[in-house]
């Protein structure tokens, strides 16, 4: 499985990347700056691995936002997409730098 979490400080890179049309995430990217968590780490965090869950059509987002109705634990807005709350912060990995 290959599966990629970023942290929210790669997001303008990222957008600025795609509005140019580069979509290669290594020229964002450094290795050093990276890290490999196996995914058995994760699994604790989400045991049905949802997070590892690919939405490349419109039917998989439509799974993606019925998943997170029902049993994502978290809010969903009208359209299913996810409400973020101020209060909550995600659990600790538990990997040290």
């Amino acid at each position: 499985m290959l599966c990629a979490l970023y942290h929210k400080s790669c997001l303008s890179p990222i957008e600025t990347n795609l509005e140019k049309k580069v979509v290669k995430i290594k020229k964002i990217l450094k290795p050093e700056n990276s890290i490999q968590i196996p995914p058995r780490e994760l699994e604790p965090l989400d045991q049905d691995m949802m997070f590892a869950f690919n939405v490349n059509t419109l039917q998989d987002l439509e799974t993606a936002r019925n998943w997170l109705r029902t049993q994502g634990g978290r809010k969903a807005g009208k359209n299913g997409d996810p409400v973020q709350e101020k209060s909550q912060s995600p659990p600790p990995l538990g990997i040290n730098r």
